[in-house]
């Protein structure tokens, strides 16, 4: 079980700790979870990952939600994203662990031949030969990505890689495309 609030509250007597949307509830039951070796009251509301494969359309509605997070070198949440911990905390929010860098996610999954072949769900991976993969994003549909660069955004995606919307640049080139959801 997971927070699904974009932020809330925990409470265990006089204490309050902010929980981000997609903090994980160890043993949630009736509305108390465990944290620091205690029980904690959350009130907010809540996701529960499915039992079976995670609707497409719903895991990029979730994703949509990060929209405008800040970019931090590390984060996992709506205070501050990198690119990988975005594309981690939303597969992890229905149920798919992915590993934690871009250079290791690109070994999950399934290869996608190429953008033709690909559908929204998809990860594309980002990088160069003498660089290796340093930069992931979950692919929409109609030629777009959502992913996070300065902060989390959808910018235009075509076979060269990621065109900046507000610039009209070339920020990043195409490396993989990996199927991590099944059809």
């Amino acid at each position: 079980v997971f927070t699904d609030d974009l932020c809330g509250e925990a409470v265990q007597d006089e204490q309050r700790v902010i929980l981000p949307m997609g903090t994980p509830l160890p043993d949630y039951t009736d509305g108390s979870f465990l944290f620091a070796g205690g029980r904690w009251r959350y009130s907010g509301a809540t996701r529960t990952p499915p039992s079976g494969p995670p609707d497409k359309a719903e895991l990029i509605a979730y994703a949509r939600r990060y929209l405008w997070t800040p970019y931090h070198w590390g984060g996992r949440t709506v205070f501050g994203v990198d690119c990988s911990g975005f594309v981690q905390a939303v597969f992890a929010a229905f149920g798919v662990p992915l590993l934690r860098d871009s250079k290791l996610q690109v070994e999950q999954g399934m290869p996608v031949a190429d953008r033709a072949s690909s559908i929204p769900g998809d990860l594309a991976f980002f990088g160069s030969p003498e660089l290796g993969i340093y930069h992931v994003g979950l692919l929409l549909s109609c030629g777009e990505i959502i992913h996070a660069s300065t902060m989390v955004r959808i910018d235009d995606m075509n076979d060269e890689g990621i065109r900046n919307r507000e610039t009209g640049t070339l920020s990043h080139r195409l490396a993989a495309i990996r199927r991590v959801l099944p059809d």
